[in-house]
């Protein structure tokens, strides 16, 4: 899905979770018989028919004249929707011409490839701390199998983190989990050497 698509998704998403009606998606606007303009989301409120021009990114004046032209032959009210302003130009743009508006900036758009990139980076990282933290471990014995950590369980953990047996972040479930695997390392290492002739 293409971030233009994926941003009038998310519009059509918060309009409706405030109320608004989406009569439709890319509504054509015709003079005569000829298209001039496109309305990316035309939607009804309890008072008002409204033309929205959503952006992927930034607001800028031209998407605020789109919006306040668009609206304007059709009879509706303009509107915008992006993640923000380009500039206080378009703010002020918008504020004069009486263009509503509604920012998701706190919401980030991506497309599939750029989460996937994103997940993959995060998991690579977080895989190869767990696993550099991997190593037979006598001492991680002693606070493997605690529920809750205590005074002495903080100090080791502190004290194994500074040598690279747990990972530098974490909770006390992770630190449990890696302690647990160190554990077993040594003890089937351990128990491997006693039996060794």
């Amino acid at each position: 899905m293409k971030k233009g698509k994926v941003s009038e998704e998310l519009a059509r998403a918060v309009l409706e979770g405030i109320g608004f009606e989406i009569v439709s998606t890319n509504e054509e606007v015709k003079i005569g018989d000829r298209t001039v303009a496109e309305i990316d989301l035309l939607a009804n409120a309890p008072c008002s028919k409204y033309a929205v021009e959503v952006k992927s990114g930034k607001i800028d004046v031209s998407a605020v004249r789109q919006a306040y032209a668009n609206a304007k032959v059709i009879g509706a009210t303009p509107m915008v929707m992006g993640t923000g302003w380009s500039n206080e130009e378009a703010y002020l743009m918008a504020k004069e011409l009486g263009v509503k508006y509604l920012l998701f900036e706190d919401i980030y758009v991506s497309t599939r490839e750029e989460v996937f990139e994103l997940v993959s980076q995060v998991l690579e990282s977080f895989f190869s701390e767990i696993l550099g933290s991997l190593a037979p471990c006598e001492e991680c014995c002693k606070i493997a199998n605690l529920e809750k950590p205590n005074e002495e369980a903080i100090k080791i953990v502190r004290e194994l983190k500074s040598k690279g047996l747990l990972p530098k972040r974490g909770n006390w479930r992770l630190y449990s989990t890696v302690a647990k695997l160190n554990c077993l390392l040594y003890l089937i290492l351990h128990k491997q050497s006693e039996s060794s002739p």
